[in-house]
């Protein structure tokens, strides 16, 4: 029973080694696109004491996430950005794997998703604001038992990046829908219809910052944006329906097809891929044609984007 708990883990240790070294090698190349600034960034934040970075940092990124922020600065005057942020990769799989492990995940299917998938490439290397979102939400699907600090962290997830207010408003949705109707039903208070109108006081007080945001992803929608998250939608019907919980992806779902609209589709489909995930790997461990499919099909696009990297210096060419 040692042993096998032993190559158990030493297996987990060599896809975290292998995350790790994927990040250094590829974190190197990747120079360009919005890692130019992040890097100029990085490198010379430091310089600055905090009010002073903080300033240089909101206008030459014109965000204001202040958790990637205050690690920035803290950190790059001591840690190389690749260095840094392939240990941040590391951390992210790490919990990703462990997440995984508590759903009791194949080990196969948890290696292909870590090692393979796009949306965690893109995360890795690109998007390194969202990732620090998309760190504390899987810290808090980690945390069963401690309610309120699990709450917490995935409210200061949503912190960290203001997309994840998008990442979390399905669930969001679903709790007060079903609080909401148990109210009406059994005439029963729920504590989190009490914490609707908080959600609604931050959602007013970051309100400037939401429209300069939706203003910059305004685009063009067309049926092409909706066809990726309506595949993912009748995946998740489809094992829901197994599963016993249909009214969950239809539920899910629902704000999703209204985000399109605002935000387009390319963002909304990686959530819609999360919320598939959050059903399909429930269904015979992820080892199922669904999650096969969807990690054959995205691996072809980690193959693309790690070729642009390789041919443009970043991965959207």
């Amino acid at each position: 029973m040692k042993i096998s708990k032993a190559v158990d883990n030493s297996y987990r240790f060599l896809i975290l080694f292998t995350v790790f070294v994927i990040s250094i090698i590829v974190g190197n190349l990747y120079i360009d696109g919005d890692q130019r600034i992040y890097t100029i960034v990085y490198n010379s934040i430091a310089e600055y004491n905090l009010v002073e970075a903080f300033a240089y940092y909101t206008l030459s990124l014109t965000s204001i996430e202040v958790i990637h922020f205050l690690l920035i600065w803290i950190f790059s005057d001591y840690v190389p950005k690749v260095l840094f942020f392939s240990f941040l990769n590391t951390l992210f799989a790490f919990l990703i794997i462990k997440f995984f492990d508590s759903i009791k995940v194949n080990i196969l299917v948890t290696t292909t998703f870590v090692l393979t998938n796009f949306y965690l490439y893109t995360l890795y290397f690109a998007a390194e604001r969202l990732k620090l979102g998309f760190i504390l939400l899987t810290l808090g699907l980690c945390i069963q038992s401690w309610k309120k600090m699990r709450n917490s962290i995935f409210f200061l997830s949503m912190l960290a990046h203001f997309q994840m207010i998008i990442v979390l408003a399905p669930k969001l949705f679903e709790l007060t829908l079903k609080s909401l109707l148990r109210l009406i039903k059994a005439q029963k208070l729920n504590l989190f219809i009490l914490f609707i109108p908080v959600i609604f006081v931050f959602i007013f007080l970051i309100s400037d910052f939401l429209l300069q945001k939706l203003n910059a992803y305004n685009s063009q929608i067309t049926f092409s944006d909706f066809i990726r998250l309506i595949a993912f939608f009748l995946l998740t019907l489809w094992y829901a329906n197994k599963l016993g919980k249909t009214s969950y992806a239809i539920i899910a779902f629902f704000p999703l097809f209204i985000a399109v609209y605002f935000v387009g589709g390319d963002r909304i489909n990686m959530i819609g891929y999360l919320y598939f995930l959050s059903v399909g790997l429930f269904y015979k461990n992820g080892f199922n044609i669904g999650v096969l499919l969807t990690t054959v099909y995205f691996f072809g696009k980690t193959i693309l984007f790690i070729e642009s990297i390789l041919r443009l210096g970043h991965g959207f060419g």
